[in-house]
């Protein structure tokens, strides 16, 4: 059928990526079962679409639609679960598992890379909300209308993973890979005011690549704490033993906040975190007030614990 054409009678399957259609004249006979190359994409709804390659003629068309929702995501696969059946010849497709990595576009969008070979992939764009749960883990959530009573529901899923910073970039290293391999990079401002700090949470400001949509925030949760006489740490909040440790570089104020120029361990990276006022109180500041003296970095301050 590749390059050819088909009856339009008969099943498909969904294996490593690839569309597989057997005929029905030819149930039994594997020698006829054809791997149909082409594209993957979804909606705004996240159901997903497979469009085949020109070169195929198909009499029951192009277009394959699966009305279907993401069950499970992970590092290196995707999961769908059918809820409808658009065609008989998908009567036999319950779930669909697509193989690829997870990346960013634009500094801002979530996509899965679907990869096979030259002739079979596919971009999954997620264009709706994403944020960051109390525990620092990716969510994304998107609304579906049911196609018969069209009723409209928000479903999520989630990407686990474990937070790192370097450079000028915060990478989301997604669970059960390595860093180089998958982790989801995003890139965040290096302008004064750009890095903001609360008792509990740590917030930076993306930089706005591709497109004129507003730049989003990276908000992430956990407490200070002073490690030595010359680091503090941000402890992530539900990451078992993660926490981002900084020397004390140099502080000064701005308006009603304090800035503090902090310096990733074993990098020459310095960091300017704003620190609100209202957060000037309580154990952690005491401390940090004690470091400031002890390294000199409280000449020419007016700020006031």
């Amino acid at each position: 059928m590749a390059a050819g054409s088909s009856s339009g009678k008969g099943t498909f399957k969904i294996i490593d990526n690839y569309v597989e259609f057997l005929p029905f004249y030819s149930r039994r006979v594997s020698s006829h079962k054809v791997k149909i190359q082409g594209r993957w994409s979804i909606d705004k709804a996240c159901n997903l679409v497979f469009q085949a390659a020109s070169s195929y003629n198909l009499k029951f068309g192009r277009t394959l639609f699966f009305d279907a929702k993401v069950v499970k995501a992970s590092a290196r696969s995707i999961e769908f679960k059918v809820l409808k059946r658009t065609t008989p010849l998908l009567r036999k497709i319950n779930r669909i598992v697509l193989k690829g990595r997870w990346k960013v576009v634009n500094n801002r969008l979530l996509a899965f890379e679907v990869r096979k070979e030259k002739s079979t992939r596919g971009l999954l764009l997620f264009k709706g909300r994403w944020d960051i749960t109390d525990n620092n883990q990716i969510v994304y959530f998107y609304s579906r209308r049911d196609l018969k009573t069209r009723l409209k529901s928000v479903h999520s899923f989630l990407l686990k993973g474990r937070w790192f910073l370097g450079g000028k970039r915060l990478y989301y290293m997604l669970s059960g890979t390595d860093f180089k391999k998958n982790s989801l990079s995003f890139e965040f401002s290096p302008l004064p005011g750009k890095i903001k700090a609360g008792a509990d949470k740590l917030v930076f400001f993306l930089t706005s690549l591709g497109d004129k949509k507003p730049a989003k925030n990276i908000v992430l949760r956990g407490e200070w704490a002073v490690k030595n006489s010359t680091q503090v740490i941000f402890v992530l909040k539900g990451i078992s033993g993660q926490n981002f440790s900084f020397s004390l570089a140099k502080s000064f104020g701005r308006g009603n906040n304090l800035v503090f120029s902090l310096k990733k361990k074993q990098s020459r990276q310095v960091f300017e975190v704003e620190f609100s006022k209202s957060f000037a109180q309580g154990d952690f500041f005491a401390k940090l007030s004690r470091m400031r003296k002890s390294l000199g970095l409280d000449i020419g301050l007016d700020f006031k614990f």
